[in-house]
C-alpha cells in the first residue's frame, strides 16, 4: 500500500501538469535520425560448421538460418552441442532478441548489463525504446507467433523493413486486417521477413513459435538478401482501397484476445496520400480494468505533423491540451474520484502528411512511465501499447 504522502505528492504533480500545461518537449530516445543508424553493425563474430549442433543437419530447411544467427552471435544453442530447433521461445527471450536487434541496429552494441531477473534489463530497454508498451504479466510463458511478430516488428524502423511484396489487406487467410496483431504481421510479410506455412500464406497466429522459425526471422532481418519475395494473390474483395482513409474505427479492433494482450492502448491506423490534411488516428483503451490516470507520450514519424488533439468528452475526467503540438507530445487525462473501466477511444489525433512523404507506413508510437497509469487506489495498472501508423499510398 502506498503511503498517504506519496498519494498526495502524485496528485499535486498531476494538478501542476493540468494547471500549467507541462509537456514533454525533448526528442524521444528511441527515434533516431537516418544519419545515426546503420545496419553495418551486424558483423559476424563466430565460426559455424556442420558439426556445431548435432540436431541441425545440412539438409534441414533452417540450416543456413541457424548458421547465420550463430555467426552473428544473435542466437546460441540450448547446450554446447544442440540447438533445439523445435523448442519454444518465451516472451522474455522474444523481448531479449528484439532489444539486441534494436541496439545493434542503432548503436552497434548488443551487450546489456546483468539484472535480476535476468530479462529485466532487456524489458527496461524495450519499454524505453518503444519496442513494447509496458510490462507483461508472465515472461516465462511461450510466445505465440502473433506475439513474436508484434514485438519483433518494432525492433527496426519502417525504412529498414522496406516493402518488397504485394500482400493486400485480408489476403493472409488467418490474419484478418482488424486483428490487433495484423499490422505487425502484414508489415513483416510485405518486407519478406515472414512468408507463411503454405502457398496461401497461412500464418497460424495462435501457435507457439519455434527456435528454428526464430532463426529464420532474425537472419532475414539482419541480412536483406535473405528476405523472401513472395506475393499473395489479389483475390476478389482484397483489392487495395482507393479511399484516402480507413473507416473511423480502423486500428481499433472490436476484440483483442485478453490472454495475449490484456489491458492495451491501441493507436489506430489510416491510409492517406502525400499532402493529405487532418488524417485521424485514434488512441483507444482496450480490455481496460479501470484506471484514473493516463500519461502517454506519443511520438511520430518526421513525415507527419500533429495538428490537433480531440479528447473524448464522453469519458468523465479532466484532460490537458498541450500549448504546442511538439514531437513527442504528451496526452494527460485524470479522473480524480472514480475509476473509468471498459473500452473507450480516449482521444483522436489529427495529422497532416508532408507533400514529399515516402510511400509506405509511417509509425505513430507511444510509451509511458508505469507511474503515469494508475487507479483511484493509487495502484499502478499494467498496460501494453499497440502502435499505429499512417500508410501513405499512391
Amino acid at each position: 500500500m502506498k503511503s498517504s504522502k506519496k498519494k498526495c505528492l502524485r496528485w499535486i504533480f498531476i494538478s501542476l501538469l493540468l494547471c500549467f500545461g507541462l509537456i514533454v518537449g525533448t526528442r524521444s530516445p528511441w527515434i533516431a535520425s537516418a544519419e545515426t543508424v546503420s545496419s553495418d553493425y551486424f558483423q559476424k563474430e563466430a565460426s559455424y560448421t556442420s558439426a556445431t549442433f548435432s540436431d541441425v543437419q545440412t539438409d534441414d530447411w533452417f540450416y543456413e538460418n541457424v548458421k547465420t544467427v550463430y555467426e552473428y552471435g544473435l542466437m546460441v544453442g540450448n547446450s554446447a552441442t544442440t540447438f533445439n530447433p523445435s523448442g519454444k521461445v518465451s516472451i522474455a527471450e522474444t523481448i531479449t532478441i528484439a532489444a539486441r536487434l534494436h541496439s545493434l541496429f542503432y548503436t552497434g552494441n548488443k551487450y546489456f548489463e546483468t539484472s535480476e531477473p535476468w530479462y529485466q534489463t532487456y524489458v527496461n530497454y524495450a519499454i524505453s525504446n518503444g519496442i513494447i508498451g509496458g510490462e507483461y504479466q508472465d515472461y516465462d510463458c511461450a510466445a505465440t507467433r502473433a506475439e513474436y511478430a508484434v514485438i519483433l516488428s518494432a525492433a527496426f524502423p519502417d525504412y529498414a523493413l522496406e516493402k518488397i511484396n504485394q500482400i493486400p489487406d485480408n489476403s493472409i487467410p488467418d490474419v484478418p486486417i482488424d486483428a490487433v496483431y495484423s499490422r505487425a504481421v502484414y508489415k513483416l510479410y510485405r518486407a519478406g521477413i515472414l512468408r507463411g506455412n503454405d502457398e496461401q500464406g497461412t500464418f497460424a497466429p495462435d501457435s507457439n513459435i519455434q527456435r528454428s522459425e526464430v532463426a529464420a526471422i532474425i537472419s532475414r532481418m539482419a541480412e536483406e538478401n535473405r528476405r523472401i519475395h513472395k506475393n499473395i494473390n489479389i483475390l476478389p474483395g482484397n483489392e487495395p482501397s482507393s479511399e484516402n482513409s480507413l473507416p473511423a474505427d480502423a486500428g481499433v479492433p472490436a476484440e483483442i484476445e485478453p490472454s495475449i494482450y490484456g489491458p492495451s492502448f491501441v493507436l489506430g491506423a489510416s491510409n492517406a496520400k502525400a499532402g493529405a490534411k487532418d488524417i485521424p488516428v485514434t488512441v483507444a483503451l482496450k480490455n481496460n480494468p479501470g484506471i484514473a490516470s493516463v500519461g502517454l507520450t506519443v511520438s511520430y514519424d518526421a513525415a507527419l505533423t500533429l495538428k490537433k488533439i480531440v479528447y473524448n468528452d464522453q469519458i468523465e475526467g479532466n484532460h490537458m491540451l498541450p500549448p504546442v503540438m511538439s514531437n513527442p507530445t504528451k496526452l494527460i487525462w485524470v479522473s480524480p474520484f472514480a475509476d473509468v473501466s471498459g473500452d473507450w477511444v480516449l482521444a483522436t489525433l489529427y495529422f497532416d502528411v508532408s507533400e514529399d512523404a515516402a510511400l509506405g507506413y509511417h509509425q505513430i508510437a507511444a510509451v509511458f512511465d508505469e507511474d503515469d497509469i494508475f487507479n483511484v487506489a493509487m495502484d499502478n495498472v499494467s498496460f501494453t501499447v499497440i502502435n499505429g501508423s499512417i500508410n501513405v499510398t499512391k
